[in-house]
Formats: structure tokens, C-alpha cells, sequence
């Protein structure tokens, strides 16, 4: 069996985070030994989850990058293989000053983002690119994944012909509701409303949630629009939704399947996406999702409802009224055969068992 360390630079509740605790979770021939969260950045929710799966160790605020290493290092020395994403320090974690390799096992890195994604930092810039971040820490991996094809783009191209595709999945216990339609309805204030359209997002500019905001304004008045979130931008969605009682704005949700019960449409009005497993979700629970162009989204396009690239809110409106009336069937039964989490981890186990080179790789897989 091959023990799997891992790194993440936060431990919110976003789609990265619960990729890692999704697939510690489904390994069947690996074994989670423990996730170094390198920035003290993390929701305590989150935290108590990543705790039920495996031992984790978070960085104390200003650390050392050498502190930092040992860290790391002492975590990868009961490992096999180390799974990172999103962390510009990790080839200083990988080499010490004098450029000796420190960690030994191979170093597996994840891109999750759109090559051309976007992200915008505390002081309002938009100069923080995923292509940047992944050519800032490529060096300190030994093999590169993405979670699409779009996802890979942002590798620089010295490593981009290297890149292995392996596709995110959802785990389907987090689609099914655990509360009834009647209490949710009741604890979100959508008593008396006939349709209710769902973002289930990050609160950031590259989610493009204003924009929804504005197609909500224009639904009818029995429809209502709720966002379940977190992230900077949550106080101006709240400002921009002022006098809509129809437009909800919430923390996020510890589980969607008790929301997606309930929608009847999912907007992802997304700016890029490398692999949405929102959008998983919704595909898993039978909930059509309206989506912009981007590029996973256009590439997956009998999986969505996309709206053009220029869309008005007016237009978005109409699309999501519409989608309302789509047979979303087929696909639920793509995504039940790809995109469930058993499938994502079991894609990954036969990776990391040709990273590894274990001789169990036969016996298990036939390979």
C-alpha cells in the first residue's frame, strides 16, 4: 500500500481543499499519512474534517522557509509520495540553499486552475496569474498532473508535454441530503418560492458573482437566487443584492447536497475553471448547470448550458429560465460513470502506482 503525504497552502472550504480531502477519503490500495498546510491560512470546519482522515500539521504565521522544510521533510520521510498544489515555496521545501535535494520520494504537483485564470489579490491588482504560480513551483515537483486539459496550459512548456490529465470526481454522499427539502427551505428563508437558482462558489472576481447578482434582479418575482460562499467579495454581493429579498447571500455550506435538493438551476458564471467540482455536484444530483464559455465548459459542452461569452444579464436570465425545462439525465449518467469520487480515486491510484513503481501494481490493477 502507498502512503500518500500531502501539501496545500490554505484549508479553506474551496474546490482544491476538498479535492484533497475527497481523495484521502476514497483511496482504496493507498494510505493518507498526514497533509502540511503551509500557510496558516484554513477554516476551523474544514480542519475538523481534514482531522477525521488524516494527522495534519499547519505552519505557524511567519515561519521560516527552513522550519518550514524540516517540517515537510519529516512528514515525506513516512511517505511514499507527496501530492502538493498552488504553493510557490515548495521548491525551496524541495532544495536547501545550497541546492541539495532535501526530500527524496517523488513529488507529485496539481494544477487546478485555468491556465489563463486570474485572481485577485488584497490591494486590488489582477497580476497574480496561475500561469506565473505554476511556473514558480513546477521545479519543486517531479511529476506535473492537471485536472483538465485547460488546467495544464498553465504549466511552463518545458514540462507541459509531461503533464498527466486525470479528471476530478465527486463523492456522491455529499449530493445526497441529510435534512429535508422542508427544513432547509425553512432555515434559508425560501419558503413561498417556485424556482431557486444556486451559486455554490468562492467569493471572488474570477467567479464573476455580480454578475448574477444582476440576472437575479431580473427573475421573476418567484424565483429566488442564493449564494453559498466565502471569500472578499461577499460584502459587495450583499451591497449590490440590498433591497432584492429574493437574492440570499450566505457563509458556505458544510453540505450541498442539502441545497441541491432544493435547486433547480446552478449558475457558474465563472471567468475560468479548470475542473468545477460544484459542477459535479450539481451533474450528480440531477440539477442542470448554466455556464460561461470557459474553456473546461466548452470543452464539456453536452454536460452544460452555456451562455456566450458576452452575455448580458438579461441573457443570463433567460438561459437560466430555460435550463429549468432541460432533461439533465444523461448527464447524471455521465457523471455517475466519470466523475464520481471512487472513479477520480481510483484514476489516481493507478498514477501514483506507476510514480511509485510498486511491484503491487500488477496484482492489483493487471497492469
Amino acid at each position: 500500500m502507498i502512503r500518500v503525504a500531502f501539501a496545500s497552502p490554505t484549508m479553506h472550504i474551496g474546490g482544491a481543499e476538498n479535492w484533497i480531502l475527497t481523495l484521502a477519503q476514497q483511496f482504496v490500495h493507498c494510505r493518507p499519512v498526514g497533509l502540511f498546510v503551509t500557510e496558516p491560512h484554513f477554516h476551523p470546519d474544514q480542519i475538523r474534517r481534514a482531522r477525521q482522515i488524516m494527522p495534519i500539521d499547519i505552519a505557524r504565521d511567519g515561519e521560516s522557509i527552513a522550519n518550514l522544510r524540516a517540517r515537510l521533510v519529516q512528514l515525506c520521510e513516512d511517505a511514499d509520495v507527496l501530492i502538493f498544489w498552488g504553493d510557490a515555496k515548495m521548491p525551496a521545501m524541495r532544495f536547501d540553499e545550497r541546492g541539495h535535494v532535501k526530500i527524496h520520494i517523488p513529488i507529485v504537483q496539481v494544477s487546478h486552475g485555468d491556465g489563463d485564470w486570474c485572481e485577485v489579490e488584497p490591494d486590488g491588482s489582477l497580476n497574480y496569474k496561475q500561469r506565473n504560480l505554476l511556473a514558480a513551483s513546477y521545479q519543486g515537483a517531479t511529476q506535473w498532473t492537471a485536472v483538465s486539459a485547460p488546467a495544464a496550459t498553465g504549466y511552463p512548456e518545458a514540462v507541459r508535454d509531461h503533464v498527466a490529465i486525470l479528471p476530478n470526481g465527486a463523492d456522491v454522499n455529499r449530493c445526497v441530503p441529510r435534512r429535508s427539502r422542508e427544513t432547509i427551505v425553512k432555515r434559508y428563508g425560501l419558503e413561498g418560492y417556485e424556482r431557486i437558482v444556486l451559486f455554490l462558489s468562492r467569493y471572488d472576481s474570477v467567479k464573476n458573482p455580480l454578475l448574477l447578482v444582476e440576472a437575479a434582479k431580473l427573475l421573476p418575482d418567484d424565483w429566488a437566487t442564493v449564494f453559498f460562499g466565502h471569500g472578499t467579495m461577499q460584502p459587495d454581493i450583499i451591497e449590490a443584492a440590498d433591497g432584492f429579498d429574493n437574492i440570499k447571500v450566505f457563509p458556505p455550506i458544510q453540505h450541498p447536497g442539502d441545497i441541491l435538493q432544493c435547486a433547480d438551476v446552478m449558475a457558474m458564471p465563472s471567468l475560468a475553471e479548470g475542473h468545477p467540482l460544484t459542477a459535479n455536484e450539481a451533474w450528480l444530483a440531477g440539477v442542470p448547470v448554466v455556464a460561461a464559455p470557459f474553456n473546461f465548459a466548452q470543452q464539456h459542452e453536452h454536460l452544460f448550458d452555456i451562455v456566450r461569452e458576452d452575455a448580458t444579464p438579461e441573457v443570463w436570465a433567460s438561459a437560466l429560465q430555460q435550463a429549468v425545462n432541460h432533461n439533465v439525465e444523461g448527464r447524471r449518467r455521465i457523471a455517475m460513470e466519470h466523475y464520481t469520487a471512487p472513479a477520480f480515486a481510483q484514476r489516481w491510484e493507478e498514477y501514483l502506482y506507476a510514480v511509485v513503481g510498486s511491484k503491487l501494481q500488477a496484482g492489483i490493477f493487471g497492469g
